[in-house]
C-alpha cells in the first residue's frame, strides 16, 4: 500500500517478496536467496581455498589410500587394482602428485621384475590433512547454516500457527 519496495536484485527478477508466504504481516518483505546467504558466502569465501591437485578425484583417492596405510606405501600394481584405474591414468596422476612433491615414485627390481612403489612424502601428509581439514571447515560452516535456516525456519511456521489458532 503505502510501502516502498527496494530495488530488486537483478533488473528481470524480483528479489522481495511479502512474507505472507510464511505468515508474516504483509508489510515485512523476504529478501532473495542472494541476500540471506551472504553471511555464509562470506563465511564460506574466508575459508582457506581446497588445493586443487588434490581436489581432483583420483589424485584424493590415491592420497587417501596412501595415508591410511601404515608404512604411507604401495606398489603401483596395489594402488592401480584398488583404484580401479588404468595403467595410463594412475601414471598420469601421480606425476602431477610426484612434481608437487606430495609423493615419491621409486623403481626398481626385486630379481628380474620391475617394481614401482609409491610412497607419500611428509609434505604429501601435511598437504593431504590440511585438505581434509578445509574440507572438514567448510562442512561444518555448512551443517550450522543449515541448522540457523531450519530453527529460523520452524520459528517463522510456529509463529504463523500461533497467529492462525
Amino acid at each position: 500500500m503505502g510501502h516502498a519496495l527496494p530495488q530488486p536484485c537483478f533488473p528481470v527478477f524480483h528479489c522481495w517478496q511479502p512474507l505472507a508466504v510464511v505468515g508474516h504481516s504483509v508489510g515485512r518483505f523476504l529478501s532473495c536467496a542472494r541476500h540471506r546467504w551472504k553471511p555464509v558466502q562470506e563465511r564460506i569465501m574466508n575459508l582457506p581455498d581446497l588445493d586443487k591437485v588434490i581436489h581432483e578425484r583420483a589424485r584424493f583417492r590415491i592420497l587417501a589410500c596412501l595415508m591410511a596405510r601404515r608404512d604411507r606405501k604401495c606398489s603401483f600394481t596395489d594402488l592401480r587394482d584398488m583404484l580401479e584405474l588404468t595403467g595410463g591414468n594412475l601414471s598420469s596422476q601421480l606425476s602431477v602428485l610426484e612434481e608437487k612433491k606430495l609423493v615419491h615414485i621409486e623403481k626398481r627390481f626385486e630379481g628380474k621384475k620391475p617394481l614401482t612403489e609409491i610412497s607419500l612424502t611428509i609434505e604429501g601428509e601435511r598437504a593431504f590433512s590440511e585438505y581434509l581439514e578445509t574440507l572438514d571447515q567448510l562442512i561444518r560452516t555448512l551443517k550450522s547454516e543449515s541448522a540457523d535456516a531450519s530453527a529460523n525456519a520452524g520459528n517463522l511456521s510456529r509463529g504463523s500457527q500461533r497467529r492462525h489458532e
